[in-house]
Parts: C-alpha cells; structure tokens; sequence
C-alpha cells in the first residue's frame, strides 16, 4: 500500500507542476517572508523548471532510499527493539517495515511539497504577491503527521509481536524442571 500511495503522490506533484507551468504569468513570486507577503520574484520558467526539479529530485530520493534500505546493512539500522527485529528470520519484516515507513514519509512529503506548489500557483494567478494561509495548514498537517508516525514507531509498530512472547524455546520455563 505504501508504494501505491509513492506512486500516487510522485503522480499528484508531477500534475500539479504541469498546471502550474499552464497557467502562470511571466512574473512570478519564488520567495515569501514570513507574512507570506512575497519577497522575491522570478519569471515562469524558473519556477517551473525549480519545482520539475524538486520533484525529481524528492521522488528519485525517497524511491533510492526504498532500494536502498532492502540492502543496506543493519548495522545502520536503528530501530527499537533490536535484538528481536535484527535477528535474521526477522529481517525481512523489518526491511519491508522500514521501506513502507520510507516511502510513507516520502508520499507526506511529495503532498506537502504539492500543496505548495499548488498555493504558490494560486497566488501567482490571483495576483498580489501573497501566499494564502493555508500553507501554515499544510505545513502544521505534515508536521503533525510525522509527529504522530514518529510516535507510532516508537511504540506501536516495532514493538515485539505478543506472539513472539509466546514462544518457546531452549531455555523456557517449560524445559525447567517444575515448570
């Protein structure tokens, strides 16, 4: 499911750059202060040609990080609990974990970076140099998003499964005597 939503995402920015490249003036703002008044400008191509590159870049990165991390050695990999997660007949769940965790903090921020693109454009279209307010919205929903998967990692998702409790092997209360 997470690479569906990857793919989705990477699709929904490449679509929002090409309307932007439709349909904005020559002149349009590349910067904006805190105020969201816009600060610095650009022309069209600029704009366009800087979020085709962010685009490919953000989705070449995260897409490569996902290679990467079915490679890459565990050493690297910090991850709670550990001692369970990194044991080899654990590995590929915890690889496909990390990747699903990868490339779902790649689709948040390919949808941000969208969301941008889109609010950007809408203001260079209506005019008057200032980006509308609900960058502060899409901005406060990726940071709480990446809060809460953060704290769901943490506690939830690599958490030991109740079944792996359950098991027993050499060295368990059964195998000891009385128990």
């Amino acid at each position: 499911m997470a690479r569906g939503a990857f793919v989705l995402s990477a699709l929904v920015f490449a679509a929002v750059v090409a309307v932007s490249a439709a349909v904005l003036p020559e002149r349009v703002p590349v910067h904006f202060g805190a105020s969201l008044e816009a600060d610095s400008y650009a022309g069209r191509t600029t704009l366009v040609l800087l979020d085709a590159g962010l685009w490919l870049t953000m989705t070449a990165l995260f897409a490569g990080l996902a290679v990467w991390t079915r490679r890459a050695p565990l050493e690297l990999v910090n991850v709670p609990n550990a001692a369970y997660w990194k044991r080899p007949e654990h590995e590929a769940e915890l690889r496909r974990r990390l990747v699903d965790d990868l490339l779902s903090f790649g689709t948040a921020t390919l949808l941000l970076l969208a969301a941008v693109t889109a609010l950007v454009t809408h203001g260079a279209v209506a005019g008057g140099g200032r980006l509308s307010a609900w960058v502060w919205v899409a901005l406060a929903g990726y940071a709480g998003w990446v809060a809460l998967h953060c704290a769901r990692a943490l506690t939830v998702r690599y958490r030991v499964p109740a079944a792996a409790g359950s098991s027993r092997g050499p060295g368990s209360e059964r195998d000891r005597p009385g128990g």
